[in-house]
């Protein structure tokens, strides 16, 4: 779901071209295949021992709208202005 929301939000936000980048292969737009969408997923377990311990994980079928994530941004001042403080103490990765 985290890719399909970045995919979302270049595609948004047209960072791709503010950012001069190319990506054809991946932004071309090509014919698909097409299938009919399950109606429902069956369930998927998987056990893992840790130590003395164990951890299961289930999982099934679930539906993703990451344009609805895309939508709900918003700008804030404060995280705007706190990108051009330079923090206290110089460190080796601050560049200007």
């Amino acid at each position: 779901m985290d890719l399909a929301v970045v995919g979302a939000l270049l595609a948004k936000e047209r960072l791709t071209e503010r950012a001069q980048l190319q990506i054809p292969n991946i932004a071309s737009e090509m014919q698909l295949a097409e299938f009919p969408a399950p109606r429902s997923v069956p369930s998927q377990a998987s056990f893992v021992k840790a130590g003395r311990s164990w951890v299961i994980s289930v999982s099934g079928g679930i539906q993703i709208f990451p344009w609805q994530v895309a939508d709900r941004t918003e700008v804030s001042e404060k995280l705007a202005a706190a990108k051009t403080e330079k923090p206290a103490g110089t460190s080796w990765y601050w560049q200007r």
